[in-house]
This record gives C-alpha cells, structure tokens and sequence, in this order.
C-alpha cells in the first residue's frame, strides 16, 4: 500500500542499521511531486523516517503515530498544508 496518504502528505521509511533510533527529515515541494498517493494527488510534504533494523513494533508504531498525526486537519493546518 503507498505511503502517499492523501492530502499532498508522503512518507517514505525504511529500517537500517544506520541508525540506533528513530530518525526523521521533512522535505517540502512547492510544484508536488508523483508518489502513487491514494488520492492520485501530488505530494507536496514528504516526512521520511528511518527506523533501526530488527524493531519492527517500533517501524509500525511510529508510522501509526505519525499517521494519526497528519489525518488530523488542525494538525495539518499547522504545517501550513
């Protein structure tokens, strides 16, 4: 299923082991790139977050969360979308 939420939101992560916590970086496009959203949209905010290898309760946790966060449309207006 994409990570293209709708909303001209994407969220691309990924586990490695880079990293020994959660990390994250928040890309803006002010043109919308093509990410395979569920709406068919452009995303035009794309918060990636890489996760360490091997915890995968704590991938899924953090996408959920992170989902939760961003269908919540005072959340989002917030982050001027």
């Amino acid at each position: 299923m994409s990570t293209g939420i709708g909303f001209g939101i994407g969220i691309p992560h990924a586990s490695t082991d880079l990293v020994s916590e959660v990390v994250g970086a928040i890309g803006r496009s002010r043109k919308g790139v093509q990410f395979e959203s569920l709406d068919f949209k452009p995303v035009h905010l794309v918060m990636l977050f890489l996760v360490p290898q091997g915890q995968f309760q704590k991938h899924l946790h953090s996408l959920s969360n992170l989902a939760k966060l961003l269908h919540n449309p005072d959340f989002r207006d917030g982050l001027g979308l």
